[in-house]
């Protein structure tokens, strides 16, 4: 055997060597990949559960002040048996929220959508009008009245 073949033979060697080291990093690679996926999805999920549960609750809550609201206003008239319907919508909403998944939820308040336009229309405007209070008390930002107030001196 020559000196080439013996070059050759160990460059070949080394080759596969390499060439196997590179399929087990890819492997290992491959294997870290899945598990991270399986974490971010497990973490994702619970957090998904979590924030599901929040809104379950807020919708819940909304729905017994419409309850509550419904009793306030005089039996039989349009606007208890509106605010009445709104309610039981959104308590049903409140329970579906709870009790099924985020896809299955979308789907759910979709079907609901159709089935009972006026309650969810009005839900919605319920929920936007919430929204915007809420924003509107969180706003620290001072309003121009506050300015103006600071140039006036106080007198006791």
């Amino acid at each position: 055997m020559t000196q080439d073949d013996t070059v050759q033979k160990d460059f070949e060697s080394t080759k596969a060597d390499v060439k196997a080291a590179a399929e087990d990093l890819r492997d290992d690679a491959r294997g870290a990949a899945r598990h991270m996926r399986s974490e971010a999805e497990k973490i994702a999920g619970d957090q998904a559960n979590a924030a599901r549960q929040r809104v379950a609750d807020e919708v819940g809550s909304l729905g017994g002040a419409l309850r509550k609201a419904a009793r306030d206003l005089e039996a039989g008239t349009i606007q208890e048996q509106a605010m009445s319907r709104v309610a039981e919508g959104i308590a049903d909403l409140s329970d579906n929220i709870a009790t099924a998944d985020l896809r299955q939820g979308v789907d759910d308040m979709a079907g609901y959508a159709r089935r009972q336009p006026v309650a969810f229309l009005g839900a919605a405007a319920l929920l936007g009008f919430a929204g915007a209070r809420f924003l509107k008390a969180s706003d620290h930002t001072p309003s121009r009245a506050d300015d103006l107030s600071e140039d006036w001196p106080e007198y006791s």
